[in-house]
């Protein structure tokens, strides 16, 4: 499964992933974005975050730090 295919598959994950964790306007970008993404890439996000909330608050744990969120 490519990273392309592997997002489309987990788009509702990552998208309550987010909103779980404050961040809003999930993008996309890098090899996936441009669509030159292969069997090796990785799926690189940008998010908005809420007032307040942070990608590096204690409460998003290793989840939002992870360099994999989910397995396809």
């Amino acid at each position: 499964m490519t990273a392309t295919d592997a997002l489309k598959r987990h788009r509702s994950e990552v998208l309550r992933l987010a909103a779980h964790y404050g961040a809003t306007d999930v993008r996309v970008f890098g090899s996936v974005a441009r669509g030159e993404a292969d069997d090796a890439s990785d799926i690189d996000l940008i998010v908005r975050m809420g007032p307040g909330r942070s990608v590096f608050d204690p409460d998003a744990g290793d989840t939002l730090h992870s360099p994999l969120v989910f397995s396809p």
